[in-house]
């Protein structure tokens, strides 16, 4: 009795982090793409249509590796966290408050990836005149949103 009330606990726990994924995907997934600095790829093709200075190409460069370098470490340490989290909610003997902390955990690092990422266009508005960071943006928008 005491197994298949864990096995139901488990199974809700599941089905309810499922559910929440799956809307924050739906409902973050367009601003989460947007806001993801470029690619190296993207980074050429736009740089390309702005007509940077030489300047301009040297602190995008120095900035876009900064933030790929920061981002990656921060999504290595989100990956990890979900994976733990996961396993879990997975395993009977785990406690909910030690679920909780787990899920506390990966939102406060899935946080701090926003965070990041806003910073980093913050930063690719210092370095572009007006003009040219609308015209970035549009671009970038417009390439990653398109379905």
């Amino acid at each position: 009795m005491r197994s298949l009330k864990i096995g139901v606990m488990v199974l809700f726990l599941s089905v309810v982090f499922a559910i929440q994924v799956n809307a924050q995907s739906r409902i973050w997934g367009d601003i989460i793409v947007i806001l993801r600095p470029p690619t190296l790829e993207e980074t050429r093709g736009i740089t390309k249509q702005l007509n940077l200075t030489g300047e301009q190409k040297k602190e995008m460069k120095d900035l876009n590796q900064k933030y790929h370098d920061d981002l990656s470490s921060l999504k290595e340490k989100y990956q990890i966290i979900y994976n733990d989290l996961l396993e879990a909610v997975g395993n009977p003997n785990v406690k909910m408050g030690t679920v909780q902390k787990k899920a506390k955990k990966l939102n406060d690092t899935h946080e701090k990836i926003l965070e990041k990422e806003i910073e980093y266009w913050n930063d690719v508005k210092e370095i572009l005149d007006p003009e040219q960071y609308s015209k970035m943006w549009n671009l970038f928008t417009n390439k990653r949103l398109k379905r």
